[in-house]
């Protein structure tokens, strides 16, 4: 199975070298075949060309994420959330990521905000009350974490005028 396609998109790729969603096919059919480092390679590669594209930062962090590099997957998608705050996947991604890599804390961050763009408002309110139990003892994380709640009434707020 990977071997045809593997054949095929080598193909595409010959006869139009620089077409990014062959390349970047390629790049997924290594990481479903467990080809992580050829992947790897690849994405490098690429991300030198193109240092923030979106594809190639959720690949790259993709495949951190199965060679179970998951700090370092956590640190792309870290990126990734400053730079499209607004994208429910890049959170719920990071969500899981940090559950792999053991930051509890982390995950509950993640998925408040993530709950809170889908507009599940209760779920992310729960979520950041567990990660301010988690980081009582961190004034710095307690304290944003108290401003996302304050945060978060104000959206809720917002959304019960409309």
């Amino acid at each position: 199975y990977y071997e045809k396609a593997t054949s095929l998109i080598h193909d595409l790729i010959k006869h139009q070298p620089d077409q990014l969603i062959y390349l970047h096919t390629e790049i997924e059919i290594d990481l479903a075949s467990g080809r992580l480092s050829e992947a790897q390679e690849k994405v490098t590669e690429m991300l030198r060309k193109s240092p923030n594209n979106y594809p190639l930062l959720v690949l790259h962090s993709e495949g951190l994420m199965k060679a179970r590099k998951y700090e370092q997957s956590a640190e792309v998608l870290k990126l990734l959330c400053r730079t499209r705050p607004e994208d429910p996947n890049v959170w719920y991604r990071l969500a899981e990521v940090n559950g792999l890599a053991g930051n509890i804390a982390g995950v509950h961050k993640a998925r408040a905000e993530y709950f809170i763009l889908v507009g599940a408002f209760d779920q992310a309110r729960k979520q950041l009350t567990r990660a301010s139990n988690l980081l009582r003892s961190d004034f710095k994380q307690s304290a944003i974490i108290r401003q996302r709640l304050r945060d978060l009434a104000a959206i809720e707020n917002g959304v019960m005028k409309l």
